[in-house]
């Protein structure tokens, strides 16, 4: 944006000292064209310079080379934006120039310039959010087509490692939350084992999503009943600030959750290519990064009412075992607030963003977690 305000400044003070230097078309065409012009040599330039670099830093170890193929790759990375810049920005800074020149003749150009730039941009970073997000919603569509069903709820996470003391606690808080928000308590325990599938594209629109088979045994029946489904679930974070002053902050989960029941599945599908609807087999296959995955077993106990989910989960992994502590709530964002506020209060828990399959993995840590007490 600088550059470009000072290259108009500078080109409009020439065509005002010499006037008839060029002539007015041709001064308007010069005045409109400079900053895109040379915005692509400085873009160049910096790519350069990295490729040289890449050249240069390579280690001993792995084989060099020509210094042309690393700046190839430097190109690479900035393809998208000056796609982007060639395609979107530069014709809207192109006629906003034109246009403020018309209009608005007397104000000086580098300020034009400046509101043109800026334009753009914005309208580029709009265009592209609505780009990102109509993937988003025909990500959606397609997974409804498919026969997905669809859960949409907010959750809290929190984690505690597991000892005799939080084991004692665990039970407390239990009996509290559900005395506390009349929950239908159960004494049943269920277990779940995931297969956590990779994406190729893990991101879409601000909401990460992530790709499993679910197995859930279920005793609550008074018999063993398995329940076997494909899920897709998509999960964007905030941080619900409040007005008044709070000891603790909220991190909130939006997610939906998109699943498909696996009738007739005598066995836990141990790939997507075990699965017997073709229509999904083909579809996930498509989307999926490679055939590895990996494999999580937790036990659940929950109680919950209408608007509140109140679950403690178990979980190991190399480091020891967790109690993984979740509240999930259909709607009421200031009732799922409250839940946590008394779970903040009551147990030294950290709060998280990270999903199962990374506490699984030895991930979980006091820096990848949000401190809460």
């Amino acid at each position: 944006m600088g550059a470009d305000a000072f290259n108009v400044a500078l080109l409009d003070f020439v065509f005002r000292k010499f006037p008839s230097l060029v002539s007015q078309s041709t001064k308007t065409t010069l005045l409109i064209g400079v900053g895109p012009v040379l915005e692509k040599v400085w873009f160049f330039v910096p790519h350069v310079f990295t490729g040289l670099r890449d050249y240069r830093t390579q280690p001993p170890s792995i084989e060099k080379r020509s210094p042309f193929y690393y700046m190839k790759q430097a190109f690479k990375g900035g393809a998208n934006t000056l796609l982007w810049d060639v395609l979107c920005h530069d014709p809207i800074y192109v006629l906003s120039m034109y246009a403020g020149q018309k209009m608005i003749p007397d104000t000086p150009m580098w300020l034009i310039s400046i509101a043109s730039y800026l334009t753009g941009i914005s309208l580029v970073v709009l265009l592209q959010v609505a780009l990102k997000e109509l993937q988003y919603r025909k990500l959606e569509h397609k997974l409804e087509s498919l026969g997905f069903g669809m859960e949409h709820y907010y959750e809290a996470r929190f984690c505690m490692e597991k000892t005799p003391e939080t084991q004692n606690k665990i039970e407390e808080i239990r009996s509290r939350t559900v005395e506390a928000f009349q929950l239908n308590d159960s004494t049943d325990v269920i277990t779940y084992h995931d297969r956590y599938i990779p994406l190729k594209t893990p991101e879409v629109s601000g909401r990460n999503y992530i790709l499993r088979l679910r197995n859930r045994d279920d005793f609550s029946a008074g018999s063993k009943q398995n329940y076997r489904s494909v899920q897709i679930v998509f999960t964007r974070v905030n941080d619900q600030s409040v007005e008044t002053p709070e000891q603790h902050r909220f991190f909130i989960a939006e997610k939906k959750k998109f699943y498909s029941i696996l009738p007739g599945e005598v066995e836990m599908a141990q790939s997507l290519d075990d699965l017997k609807l073709e229509n999904v087999k083909r579809f996930l296959n498509g989307i999926q990064d490679s055939k590895t995955y990996k494999d999580i077993t937790f036990k659940r106990w929950g109680a919950k009412n209408e608007e509140l989910y109140f679950a403690v989960d178990e979980i190991e992994n190399g480091n020891g075992t967790y109690y993984i502590i979740e509240f999930k709530a259909r709607k009421d964002k200031e009732l799922l607030m409250t839940a946590m506020r008394e779970l903040m209060i009551h147990l030294p828990v950290y709060q998280t963003t990270h999903n199962k399959l990374d506490l699984a993995d030895g991930f979980l840590s006091e820096e990848s977690c949000f401190c809460t007490s």
